[in-house]
């Protein structure tokens, strides 16, 4: 192999680690060095599934062109960077590493400076719950970098060799942006389970809701992927159809198998439509602020539930 291709070494090699050294390694993009896990055990069952690497206790004093992966979860990141930098420093003539990444969603690069000369992060945005799915499903997914520019430019075109699409946003709020990744992941789902319980308390069978439901859904995350949220938003208050939102939240608030908490989020959520509709430009002013001020008459204040 290519003395070229950059040897890349891991720490905490978990689902998500092993799932992205295994598609590098696999494209010969990297050579893969030392893998760390809690355990030697579990390092072993990383290297395993990648098919290379060498599994380790402990990161040994690495080498100044080395790359590292620290794919820790993220409470771990920053004491994991300080005793790598330590311990590198204590060595006798050694220096910091060529480059350094982690795949967090919320922290920046900056938790790794000085543990190499060029820092990023690297987040698929993606599920890793199952590593041999996951290999299958990288290719179309998307990756956001952020950090050192030239870094960046290197991982943006691993991603790109591997299939998938790169973000690089250098100047990026990784808070603010892992609140956006879980808007349209967990925060949806969240959504899914709503609905799911308004369909079961409306008489739709319970084994037959997740299938209509999840098929809604996806119709119209495979419009928003065409025309974009705000074009493929349809429905009743699109339409600026006021009796039947108003008849819709009526339903909802004396829905009284429903919880109050779900009620109001109910409620709250059909009100966060009304940006989407004003974006369309579709509906005046006027007829935004009678649709408005219908939800805010039929919007009832949480009470107890029996």
């Amino acid at each position: 192999m290519s003395s070229r291709i950059p040897l890349v070494h891991c720490l905490g090699c978990g689902r998500a680690g092993r799932s992205l050294l295994r598609l590098l390694a696999d494209a010969e993009l990297v050579q893969v060095g030392y893998v760390v896990n809690r355990s030697l055990h579990s390092a072993q069952q990383a290297v395993s599934f990648i098919g290379a690497g060498c599994a380790a206790d402990a990161l040994p004093v690495l080498g100044q062109n080395d790359g590292l992966l620290i794919a820790l979860p993220e409470s771990q990141l920053e004491s994991a960077a300080e005793a790598i930098q330590i311990k590198q420093s204590q060595a006798s003539g050694s220096q910091a590493l060529g480059f350094a990444f982690h795949l967090s969603a919320s922290q920046s690069s900056e938790l790794l400076q000085g543990v190499a000369e060029r820092v990023a992060s690297l987040h698929p945005a993606m599920a890793f719950a199952d590593p041999k799915q996951a290999i299958t499903q990288f290719a179309g997914s998307w990756c956001v970098l952020e950090g050192d520019a030239s870094l960046c430019q290197q991982l943006s075109r691993w991603v790109e060799c591997l299939a998938a699409r790169a973000i690089v946003a250098t100047q990026l709020d990784k808070t603010l942006y892992h609140a956006a990744a879980m808007g349209a992941s967990n925060l949806i789902l969240a959504t899914l389970g709503l609905a799911q319980r308004v369909a079961q308390v409306a008489g739709v069978p319970e084994e037959s809701s997740t299938g209509l439901l999840s098929a809604l859904a996806l119709r119209n995350v495979a419009a928003t992927q065409e025309q974009g949220v705000t074009a493929a938003f349809t429905g009743p208050v699109e339409r600026g159809d006021v009796r039947a939102v108003s008849r819709l939240m009526q339903a909802v608030s004396q829905a009284d198998a429903l919880s109050a908490s779900d009620r109001q989020l109910w409620q709250q959520l059909l009100r966060a439509c009304l940006p989407l509709v004003a974006q369309q430009g579709r509906l005046s002013t006027e007829q935004l602020q009678t649709m408005a001020a219908s939800m805010d008459q039929q919007t009832t204040p949480t009470r107890s539930d029996h």
